[in-house]
Order: C-alpha cells, then structure tokens, then sequence
C-alpha cells in the first residue's frame, strides 16, 4: 500500500468500488481485490473527516490488508482506524461489524497480539451489549486464530 501526501479525490471511491467486489467474494476474488487497492494511495488526512462511504472504503482496506497485506502496509490503516475503536462499521443500511474486529485483525497482521487480544474483546463487548450476534462467527474466528479460546 502506498502512502501519499497528495491523494486522488477519487481514490477512496475505488476503495468503495472494491469493497463492493469484496463484500461476496471467493478469497481468489478477495486477492485480486487486494491487488487493486495495495496500489491505491491512501493517506491519514483524506481519512481524518470520514463520511459513511469513506469509513466503508477504510473498513474494506483493512480487511484486505488484515488477510493479504504486510504487517508494513497494516500500521498506518490500524492507526488510521485506531480513533474509532468502540463504534460499527455501518454504511447507509448496512452495517460491516465493529471497528474493533478489524482492528483485531490488523494487529494480529502486525504481529501485535495483545493488542489484538483487546480489540476482539472490546469487538465482543460491544456486540452483547447491543444484541448483535451478526459478527459472532468472524470474531470466534479471530479468537481462535489468536489462541484466545472459542468463547
């Protein structure tokens, strides 16, 4: 993934174009998705006022970058999302989970486990708290990748 301090105004909505691609796709489609967006710029300021379309495009981003990025190219999406651990992914009526799954996965891209370990927990806070069992199977995934236990 390239950083940039000059972005393309459009290129967030390649993002979203791919994310679109990436919501039902085979992991062969999901790879060559990531190989799209690896070559897109994004950069911390673009993010830093997000609308619905630009938080699903982030969303999106750090999923692929989670399963087919280096832990190089990981950092700056799980510090760009950082700032939003606690809310949901939701984009008009669609809602794409808790910031915290996704950070999980970044960290655990990073190689940062005890980082990734607090995020699956606060992913899993948020989703009882609010009913939401939607996400349970993606976050039993993510617990049982990091040997944190089926619970």
């Amino acid at each position: 993934m390239m950083l940039s301090a000059t972005v393309p105004d459009r290129s967030y909505f390649y993002a979203v174009m791919a994310a679109w691609a990436w919501i039902d796709s085979s992991e062969a489609e999901a790879a060559q998705t990531w190989d799209t967006v690896s070559a897109l710029p994004f950069d911390q300021p673009r993010y830093e006022s997000l609308n619905v379309v630009r938080f699903m495009a982030l969303a999106a981003v750090a999923d692929l970058t989670a399963r087919f990025g280096t832990a190089t190219q990981a950092r700056p999406i799980y510090e760009m999302m950082l700032r939003y651990t606690g809310l949901m992914v939701v984009c008009m009526t669609a809602c794409f989970g808790p910031v915290d799954l996704y950070l999980a996965r970044l960290a655990h891209r990073i190689g940062d486990l005890e980082a990734a370990r607090h995020h699956i927990a606060a992913a899993t806070e948020l989703c009882t708290a609010n009913g939401i069992t939607a996400w349970d199977d993606q976050i039993r995934d993510v617990r049982n990748t990091l040997n944190y236990g089926n619970s």
